[in-house]
């Protein structure tokens, strides 16, 4: 394990151990507050994996034997947070109209069945017709949906349902994609929601596997690098026993958000593509 180093020796590190270029106290004090906006492991963590040039697999860690100009470390990591903001934000917003889409089909739902969200929540089931909520989580969906309609007047409580602002305050994006994998009276929602949405003609998709759009979302609200990311998904797919294209499945999540949904081009080899292939050349 690793010992926690302040940050002088951060940067004495960079410069002794990993060949960072720093040429005099000016740079290091540009350096020096730079980790300590992004913080190091940020940085470096993701950053090395593009200009370390080997890995020791006996000592665990990364090769160095060319200089690296700590500039070009802040203007790639700058370069990558422009991207992860955009693609932040796109995931956020592909969050809000998922949950927009769910609410209108329960709307319709809930009108036919003559039902409201608690009955709702209480009878979904996955495909071994069990609940995929257990209690703990029925009572605090409930209880917060009720929370919720009371700042309502009478008059309108009992038609909150159709109110969908209610329904993103009080569900995360990894209970929406809960439900949508579950089933209402052995009908699976999903299925149930994409034909409301060809229905109404609404111009909206719904990607497969949204269970890594959630780990993506949760990764770019918690300001984890890209590249470490996808460098979890490489390490887990080398792992014994564990299922694999878990690589594959990030980098795909991520060009479904920033190329079909923000209508956004990565470059000809741009990183996202090749990362597979420069970290391998490293291991």
């Amino acid at each position: 394990m690793k010992l926690l180093l302040n940050i002088e020796d951060q940067i004495l590190r960079l410069i002794k151990n990993k060949k960072v270029k720093v040429d005099s106290e000016n740079e290091k004090e540009e350096l020096k507050s730079y980790l300590l906006k992004y913080n190091y492991i940020n940085v470096i963590g993701s950053t090395k994996l593009l200009f370390a040039t080997g890995y020791d697999i006996n000592k665990k860690e990364h090769i160095y034997e060319e200089l690296t100009d700590y500039k070009d470390i802040i203007d790639l990591y700058d370069k990558f947070l422009k991207f992860e903001c955009i693609l932040r934000e796109g995931i956020l917003d592909y969050e809000i109209q998922l949950k927009v889409m769910l609410s209108l089909y329960l709307k319709q739902l809930f009108d036919k069945e003559k039902i409201g969200f608690k009955i709702f929540i209480e009878s979904i089931q996955n495909r071994s017709n069990e609940n995929i909520f257990n209690s703990k989580e029925k009572e605090k969906y409930i209880s917060h949906w009720n929370r919720k309609i009371s700042e309502y007047s009478e008059k309108h409580k009992d038609k909150m349902y159709i109110n969908y602002y209610t329904l993103i305050k009080i569900l995360s994006f990894g209970s929406i994609v809960k439900i949508l994998s579950s089933f209402y009276e052995g009908k699976s929602i999903l299925s149930q929601v994409q034909k409301f949405i060809e229905k109404e003609n609404i111009d909206f998709k719904i990607y497969n596997d949204l269970s890594t759009m959630n780990i993506l979302r949760n990764a770019l609200c918690h300001k984890e690098p890209i590249l470490i990311f996808l460098n979890k998904g490489l390490l887990k797919d080398n792992m014994p026993n564990h299922a694999k294209s878990i690589y594959n499945k990030r980098v795909r999540c991520i060009k479904n958000i920033y190329c079909d949904y923000l209508k956004y081009q990565l470059p000809r080899s741009s990183i996202i593509d090749q990362f597979s292939n420069l970290r391998c050349q490293r291991t």
